[in-house]
């Protein structure tokens, strides 16, 4: 090999491992304008309703949801349901009848905007109580 292409691979070693590390960085970096995960995304179950702390209740009874991008499923208490946050009016549910069912304080009609009145404090959703139901607290369940 000569000595002056040894320089010369280094040099372009060196250039696409820069190059290399400057196209990850820019993959980490989201675009600007790029949608952004709403606040409420991920699995969120009941906690407390009213005033009532549900942390006792089996989770397996309780009302929890999830949401990723603009669907949403989950369990009123009593039905599963599914939709679309992005089309209100489109949640639908299973219909069964269940009278000592614990409540789900999230709005199925509209949950979009009952959302966006949601506050999000760490991995608590506290809602708002809403067209006679009680506001709530939600817990997010580790992934």
């Amino acid at each position: 090999m000569r000595p002056g292409s040894r320089v010369k691979r280094l040099a372009r070693l060196a250039g696409a491992g820069l190059l290399g590390a400057a196209l990850a960085s820019c993959e980490a970096t989201p675009a600007p304008g790029a949608p952004q995960a709403a606040p409420w995304e991920g699995r969120w179950l009941l906690a407390e309703l009213g005033q009532r702390s549900l942390r006792e209740v089996a989770a397996q009874r309780r009302p929890g949801f999830s949401v990723q991008g603009a669907v949403i499923q989950g369990f009123d208490g009593c039905n599963q349901f599914n939709g679309r946050l992005d089309q209100p009016g489109s949640v639908v549910a299973t219909r069964r009848a269940c009278p000592d069912a614990i409540p789900m304080p999230l709005d199925l009609a509209d949950p979009l905007a009952h959302l966006h009145a949601a506050r999000v404090e760490g991995n608590r959703l506290v809602l708002p109580g809403r067209e006679g139901r009680p506001g709530g607290v939600f817990e997010r369940e580790a992934k």
